[in-house]
């Protein structure tokens, strides 16, 4: 009896996810996961939401043909997390009277694009060091 869904049916397996290989799909799949992973900190504290998130995020990247292609997946994931869960750096802008305005939003995503090598530089090392049986 197979033990999992590829060798059940392999070719309408890989038919299927054949369109997560595609990078640009791929990476705005991966940054929605990321936006939404913020919702499980302040203000909002929806952990249960990391339930879904983590688990899909560490297995897209585990799938992927290596550990320079992982660093971008997590790249992406890092940059929709950072994104949008350091909003409020925003407003912290619209309180400085020095400061202009229109500052806040170029400054979280060049902070969001710096701090998204965190979760890039997780996913290549754990790709890198994972058992093989784990990649499948």
């Amino acid at each position: 009896m197979p033990e999992n869904l590829v060798e059940l049916q392999p070719d309408r397996y890989r038919r299927g996810l054949a369109w997560l290989q595609r990078r640009p799909l791929r990476w705005a799949l991966l940054f929605s996961l990321g936006a939404i992973s913020s919702f499980a900190f302040a203000p909002t504290f929806y952990l249960p939401v990391l339930l879904v998130t983590m688990p899909v995020f560490v297995w897209m990247f585990m799938r992927t043909a290596g550990p320079g292609a992982a660093f971008w997946d997590g790249w992406a994931f890092g940059f929709g997390f950072f994104s949008l869960g350091l909003r409020w750096i925003v407003q912290s802008f619209a309180n400085q009277p020095s400061v202009p305005d229109a500052m806040g939003p170029p400054a979280v995503l060049l902070l969001a694009l710096a701090m998204g090598l965190y979760p890039a530089l997780v996913a290549a090392f754990t790709r890198r060091v994972s058992a093989p049986g784990l990649t499948a």
